[in-house]
């Protein structure tokens, strides 16, 4: 049995691209430069995460409207209505868990 070579934690094995070798593609110089911006700021990091988490919540609330039995009976407008009210519910409940995180934040500060 080979003996693997032990590595700390938060190492790799590859090394990183010098800056003249990254890809100078427009999209990707655009999406660089807005992590690097991330990173220098943590609350606007913070604040993007946030976001990503509340799209991703929605989205998995739609997806299960669109498909469940009573979506795929109803009528077009009906369906509409369907995804809309469930993205709605999703958001209140988002939006009232986040005030309460808050509050209980500001209690105890």
């Amino acid at each position: 049995m080979a003996s693997q070579p032990t590595s700390s934690v938060g190492t790799t094995s590859r090394k990183r691209k010098a800056t003249e070798d990254l890809s100078q593609n427009p999209h990707t110089l655009k999406a660089r430069k807005r992590i690097e911006a991330l990173a220098k700021d943590p609350v606007r990091g913070q604040v993007e995460k946030a976001k990503a988490a509340d799209q991703s919540a929605i989205t998995v609330a739609k997806r299960k409207v669109v498909h469940s039995a009573e979506y795929l009976s109803a009528s077009p407008a009906k369906q509409e209505e369907m995804v809309q009210n469930s993205a709605a519910a999703v958001k209140l409940k988002r939006y009232f868990l986040s005030i309460s995180v808050l509050i209980f934040i500001l209690i105890w500060l």
